[in-house]
């Protein structure tokens, strides 16, 4: 079983032909929220909370190694579409802190989980989704 969960119309999925497709499966998994975020660092960013994932590249012909999920403030001008760093080898996601809840609760409830990065050839259009697979049972959790 494989669930993805992105804000509703936020990243639409649509039948197009991908130029570029990048996934990283995660080793270690680093969550931060507001009080905690980046508290030995002399600037802070501007979210308000993050997903930041070290790993490998999901499958054969991937290079990405990494994912930055940043969180903001609903409405806030820092939510853009997703990126990926080719210099760094890391997927850039930027959610609205409502969606913070739902993208957690993929990290709890999967032993694998991946980053996934997708650019179409035909629009200026990007998308990048957190997605588990192989659920936790409950008496784990």
């Amino acid at each position: 079983m494989i669930e993805s969960i992105a804000p509703g119309g936020a990243y639409p999925l649509q039948e197009a032909t991908s130029n570029r497709m990048e996934s990283v499966r995660a080793v270690n998994i680093q969550v931060e929220h507001e009080t905690h975020l980046h508290a030995d660092q002399d600037s802070l960013p501007d979210y308000i909370a993050s997903i930041e994932i070290t790993g490998r590249p999901a499958n054969d012909g991937f290079s990405a190694r990494g994912a930055l999920i940043c969180f903001y403030p609903d409405g806030h001008p820092g939510i853009s579409r997703p990126s990926y760093d080719e210099v760094r080898r890391v997927i850039k996601i930027c959610y609205p802190i409502s969606m913070f809840e739902s993208q957690v609760e993929i990290l709890t409830r999967h032993y694998d989980i991946e980053c996934t990065y997708l650019e179409s050839s035909a629009l200026p259009h990007r998308e990048a989704f957190l997605q588990g697979s192989r659920l936790i049972p409950e008496q784990m959790h």
